[in-house]
């Protein structure tokens, strides 16, 4: 799963090579640095089921704010926004 995250880090750093790889390593995975904090302010469910999955014994059972699709896109929107300040780069 994280892999993924960063192999579209990694991508965007051969169409946007001004930008610090550690910035884009972030920014792809800011859903799930989003997460445990509203985990633990319990906004957001999860427990620990071992039989779950083979992976994880995490079972998400209420993640609406983090990774919910209108969520994604507001979040993207806010970094797209951030960068674009930063380097005043339609295409950064």
């Amino acid at each position: 799963m994280f892999i993924g995250h960063l192999g579209v880090g990694l991508a965007a750093k051969k169409v946007a090579p001004e930008i610090n790889l550690g910035v884009l390593f972030i920014f792809c995975q800011l859903l799930d640095l989003i997460w445990p904090v509203l985990v633990l302010m319990n906004i957001e469910k999860v427990s620990v089921n071992h039989a779950a999955t083979v992976v994880t014994p995490l079972n998400f059972s209420h993640y609406p704010f983090s990774h919910s699709l209108t969520a994604s896109l507001s979040y993207s929107l806010i970094a797209g926004l951030i960068t674009w300040r930063s380097f005043r780069s339609v295409r950064v």
